[in-house]
């Protein structure tokens, strides 16, 4: 097998199965470390890992795709980071690097997601486990606040708030405010007889 071939393959393969397999992942990983967390009171790194497996994949697909305007922007957002870093006191700690992953891992995500090049089946497929799993974790959010469940609990102690299986309020937010999003484009769509996302 010639190596365009095989890659022309893969490159089909990742197109049409990365979207689900990426938020299927992500889920269960943030489900079974909160679990972990919750047992045990220990807080894992896989989660860390997962984002990163995720980055780096996510990125060698982007090259491979020649989205090179999309590396300038993040080579630019990194030289930003890096300039300023040198300024702090404190500056390339672990927390920071964290910080610096929690901006640019959305941004590949996001352009990941507009570079998808899916047939209608496809999307469809992709949206209805997006919709069931958020429908999943709400349901969990519900029973945790009926039955009072800390495992379902945002905070520990008395601070109240519940994000069903998700590990972090901040995870939560940004799930729920694309699934907002999601709705609402949808709902829209639907109303006014658009083409569906």
């Amino acid at each position: 097998m010639d190596q365009n071939n095989l890659y022309s393959k893969a490159s089909i393969w990742f197109n049409n199965n990365a979207g689900i397999l990426l938020i299927l992942v992500f889920y269960i990983s943030e489900a079974a470390n909160k679990y972990i967390e919750y047992t045990t009171g220990i807080y894992s790194i896989v989660p860390r890992f997962i984002k990163l497996g995720v980055m780096i994949v996510i990125g060698i697909y982007l090259f491979m795709q020649k989205d090179y305007k999309f590396f300038k922007i993040i080579f630019a957002l990194l030289l930003c980071y890096t300039i300023g870093q040198y300024f702090l006191d404190i500056s390339y700690s672990n927390n920071s690097i964290l910080v610096l992953g929690r901006y640019v891992y959305p941004l590949i995500l996001f352009r990941y997601f507009t570079l998808l090049k899916l047939d209608k089946s496809q999307k469809e497929f992709f949206f209805l486990v997006f919709e069931n799993l958020i429908i999943l974790n709400s349901i969990l959010i519900f029973i945790g606040l009926i039955f009072d469940m800390p495992l379902f609990k945002t905070y520990s102690g008395d601070r109240f708030g519940y994000n069903g299986l998700l590990l972090t309020s901040s995870t939560s937010s940004y799930v729920y405010i694309i699934t907002l999003f999601y709705f609402v484009l949808r709902y829209v769509q639907l109303k006014n007889f658009l083409p569906t996302l």
